[in-house]
């Protein structure tokens, strides 16, 4: 239950880590994201930004607007329903988008744990992240896959050594 003291538990996204994840993808910096450069090697990645942060964060166009360099937020509204069109028809576009969810999740994941330690523990020092987690069926090659379809498959997830 939150007091109102402290900020209450979201489990969705944050802009931030959507753009963070965004970047990191493209090898970009996140300030690239939030640039008025028109140039599409850097027009594109912040339109699936966009996309993916309305998808995630539950934000408004116009809050996102604000966080993509103060935009218009009709820029994120058109940028949403760009990338919505094609992520169905381009299959490197769908891998990449899902290569992000996942990795957001992950991101949004460690962020809960790490608050619900805390909050059971009394103390932020002590948290410390699990271990990676290593997939051990290397013969299948997959982007990003779901649990339940990682295990029809065969493999098994194991803590990293």
């Amino acid at each position: 239950m939150w007091d109102g003291q402290a900020e209450p538990i979201s489990f969705k996204a944050k802009i931030h880590e959507v753009k963070t994840v965004v970047a990191g993808i493209y090898g970009l910096p996140v300030s690239a994201l939030e640039s008025n450069c028109r140039k599409r090697i850097w027009a594109h990645p912040r339109q699936e930004a966009m996309k993916l942060a309305r998808e995630l964060t539950g934000a408004s166009y116009p809050q996102l607007a604000r966080h993509f360099g103060d935009r218009d937020h009709t820029t994120v509204l058109y940028a949403d329903r760009k990338v919505s069109l094609r992520e169905p028809e381009d299959a490197k576009l769908a891998a990449r988008l899902n290569e992000c969810r996942a990795r957001i999740a992950q991101l949004v994941s460690l962020r809960i744990g790490k608050l619900l330690v805390t909050l059971a523990r009394g103390s932020s020092t002590e948290w410390t992240p699990p271990p990676p987690m290593q997939l051990s069926k290397p013969d299948v090659v997959v982007a990003s896959i779901d649990l339940v379809s990682w295990q029809a498959l065969g493999g098994e997830i194991r803590a990293a050594a």
